[in-house]
């Protein structure tokens, strides 16, 4: 078939190189892959980060809250002079405090100029899960330190307040959509560890 050597070492150098070509384009895109992948998890993990912190504030948030609803069954008299009003000074305090950290997670939306005259973080119009903080707050400050009766008709609107702020919170973080990206990611990478 091949008369001479020089024809053999030809068509062989020619499937080397082919062979080399095909294996060169393959470990080009698989590398390619392995980037892309490594760039969604280093997109995925900044996500994470910051909602973890958004989740730390929610969580202290949320006690807050549920503090806030069993007060309502303290009643005033039975308790020591002063007790409650000490009881609902710490926790509004602690309330504004997690009002003014939401504001870095949840920044007004200021898309008419609402309140331009107001310091930054105050334009606009708060978001719906800081709302929920805001009307918490109001609650407790109103609350009687004398009666328990009005503290007990407030309880219900607390209940309503957590529970919407939990809502709108589970929407922000989307633990669903978060379930599904994680499994996506981790079925993508298992074909490449192979």
């Amino acid at each position: 078939m091949f008369k001479d050597p020089a024809s053999l070492i030809q068509l062989i150098s020619a499937v080397v190189a082919s062979v080399a070509a095909v294996v060169s384009v393959y470990f080009s895109v698989r590398t390619r892959e392995d980037s892309l992948t490594q760039q969604r998890v280093q997109v995925l993990s900044l996500k994470r980060r910051a909602d973890m912190e958004l989740r730390k504030w929610a969580d202290a948030v949320s006690e807050r809250m549920t503090d806030a609803i069993f007060l309502c069954d303290l009643d005033p008299p039975q308790l020591l002079e002063g007790e409650f009003f000490r009881k609902r000074h710490i926790l509004r305090t602690r309330l504004s405090a997690l009002i003014d950290r939401g504001r870095w997670f949840l920044p007004n939306i200021n898309d008419d100029g609402h309140g331009k005259s107001k310091p930054i973080a105050y334009q606009g119009h708060r978001q719906l899960a800081l709302e929920c903080v805001v009307d918490a707050f109001q609650t407790v400050s109103e609350l009687d330190c004398k009666a328990q009766a009005p503290n007990k008709q407030a309880q219900p609107n607390l209940i309503k307040t957590k529970r919407e702020f939990v809502a709108e919170i589970q929407t922000i973080l989307d633990p669903r959509a978060h379930a599904k990206e994680t499994i996506k990611l981790i079925e993508s990478v298992k074909p490449m560890q192979g």
